[in-house]
């Protein structure tokens, strides 16, 4: 029977009828949605565990376990009998939703497990497999790649993922513009075309604005707290006692001045480790973070899990010649831990339990490193924690050192996305975008990618990358096939200033909070205003609208750092 002819008939039978048929029907999807939910999180430990905990040699068999466990996930994402209760609710009235008992959150979960069904559905088993494997397989080539320093060794699996993710788009909606497709699995309602008119403006605004600042000869001084910008990596921990044993490979301590302007030191353990460690675990647990429901290990490349609210796994990197790397990365990383940690517990497993997309976790991530870690308040909190972590080093430090510190421009400009200051930032996710998007359209080839990113990084940044580990090689994402996330890190940049401009009218004496180390005004804010909802709205614009009154505005972001920055480095 057609889901327009059921309509017919539910609306022929008795109210109390139609409700049981409802409940009936929602309760079936809650289960089915639960038990796809349940698998995921398996998935995601398996991925957790390849990048903190796995040995090397067992990339193969993980990757034939992902494969095996996609199968079936996509078995149950592409069950026929789900998607005929889901069509049959999606028929239903409000006023049928009412009458079951059931409120506009539960049609929120209709509309969205439908949207992501539909797309499911379109994904032949085979595709879904393949895509599996390859996540494993281009995680190893990628981690050869960076080691060699050689785009050769990679170019192959990427090749392939870019064949599978056209693919994808074309079994979704083949007469759409692929890369608008792929998108939408990282935040709905987005298209490259809307991208591209956002980027144009940050294209406008930032180039000239970085060229300026560049061209001022100003600088700020940051070296006591920055360090070598490529100091040494500690190796990945193996348990959730944290970096501190992982840190005894690096030895040896900072004998510098304790003035702020002090030369580094040449000890390879300038800002000793289990030092940064500590420093992490209580910013982060100050921030609201449960290590009771939580942990935090160390890997090549800081990352986030939601595995379920009790559950959220989140690593950091330490650096022995550099503080601010391992600091502003366990923010950032707590950011995305803490709107994990504050969904909806009674919605596990449904969308409205869920994160609203990528952006918007970005958003969430950014508001606490950008907006709150970067900002003077933060300063006065963070001074006496970094006097007495690296008395050496930061001994007689003040906030205004902090502050500037923190926000200093690289001169050098970074070569590094993840190592890029606020201001050259967005430029680095821009030309990401341009070539991804260039990719899946067909209008740039996967060798041809060294050249062209090494022309962009020139163009938008001056500066030129001497290898490839340090270009087009320096990124995990492509390698697991994320193809369409990169333009959510600076669309989360934006919203993340957007609604913490909010957040500072709503609740006044933020910014003594602040200063006082007291982030639960904050943090309750955003649990309310942000991680309660969910994917209740079907748009990050809809959210906006909600926690900002308007949508995304470009301009809000723009003029904050035209405004900071011009206040920073002045002629």
């Amino acid at each position: 029977m057609c889901a327009i002819c059921h309509h017919l008939t539910i609306a022929s039978l008795t109210v109390p009828a139609v409700s049981e048929t409802i409940r009936n029907d929602y309760e079936t999807v809650c289960s089915k949605l639960r038990d796809i939910s349940h698998l995921s999180g398996i998935s995601g430990l398996l991925s957790w565990d390849e990048m903190v905990m796995m040995p090397a040699g067992a990339s193969a068999s993980r990757g034939a376990q992902q494969a095996t466990l996609a199968g079936v996930l996509h078995q149950k994402r592409t069950d026929a009998s789900l998607g005929s209760a889901l069509q049959r609710l999606s028929q239903a009235s409000s006023d049928d939703f009412s009458a079951a008992g059931l409120d506009a959150r539960a049609r929120a979960n209709v509309r969205e497990a439908l949207f992501d069904h539909l797309r499911s559905v379109a994904i032949p088993q085979d595709l879904a497999q393949l895509e599996a494997e390859l996540e494993s397989e281009g995680y190893a080539a990628w981690l050869r790649a960076r080691e060699a320093s050689d785009w050769s060794l990679f170019a192959p699996v990427l090749q392939r993922w870019v064949d599978a993710r056209r693919r994808r788009a074309a079994c979704i909606a083949p007469d759409r513009d692929p890369y608008d497709v792929l998108l939408e699995d990282y935040q709905r309602g987005l298209t490259g075309e809307r991208l591209e008119a956002v980027f144009s403006q940050v294209r406008e605004r930032l180039v000239p604005l970085l060229r300026a600042v560049r061209e001022r000869g100003a600088r700020v001084e940051a070296a006591w707290l920055r360090g070598d910008a490529f100091g040494q990596e500690v190796p990945r921990a193996k348990d959730n006692k944290g970096a501190g044993e992982a840190a005894a490979a690096v030895e040896g301590e900072s004998r510098g001045s304790a003035s702020p302007s002090s030369a580094l030191s040449s000890s390879p353990a300038a800002f000793p480790p289990e030092r940064q460690e500590a420093l992490s675990r209580r910013v982060a647990g100050a921030m609201g973070f449960d290590l009771e429901r939580g942990r935090l290990d160390v890997s090549a490349h800081p990352f986030t899990m939601g595995v379920h609210p009790s559950d959220v796994r989140m690593t950091t990197r330490y650096r022995a010649n550099t503080a601010q790397d391992s600091l502003l990365g366990t923010v950032h990383e707590t950011g995305h831990a803490l709107y994990e940690q504050g969904l909806r517990v009674d919605q596990e497993g449904l969308p409205a339990g869920q994160a609203a997309g990528m952006a918007v976790h970005e958003s969430q991530s950014l508001l606490w490193e950008r907006c709150v870690a970067l900002g003077k308040p933060f300063a006065r909190y963070l001074a006496p924690l970094l006097r007495d972590a690296f008395p050496d080093r930061a001994g007689n430090v003040e906030p205004e050192d902090v502050y500037r510190a923190m926000n200093a421009l690289a001169f050098p400009i970074s070569l590094i996305r993840v190592d890029a200051d606020e201001l050259s930032y967005p430029l680095h996710v821009l030309l990401r975008f341009e070539l991804e998007r260039a990719l899946v359209r067909g209008e740039a080839a996967v060798e041809d990618l060294p050249r062209l990113w090494n022309e962009k990084m020139q163009a938008y940044l001056g500066v030129v990358p001497p290898d490839d580990a340090r270009g087009v090689l320096q990124d995990m994402h492509w390698a697991g096939g994320a193809i369409g996330y990169f333009p959510t890190y600076t669309l989360g940049a934006m919203m993340a200033v957007q609604i913490f401009q909010t957040a500072h009218e709503e609740l006044p004496g933020l910014d003594e909070s602040i200063a006082a180390g007291e982030f639960g005004k904050l943090r309750e804010w955003l649990r309310v205003k942000v991680h309660d909802h969910g994917r209740f709205f079907p748009s990050a614009d809809l959210l906006l609208q909600d926690v900002t009154g308007q949508p995304l505005n470009p301009d809000i972001y723009l003029d904050h750092l035209e405004s900071k920055y011009s206040e920073l480095y002045k002629p």
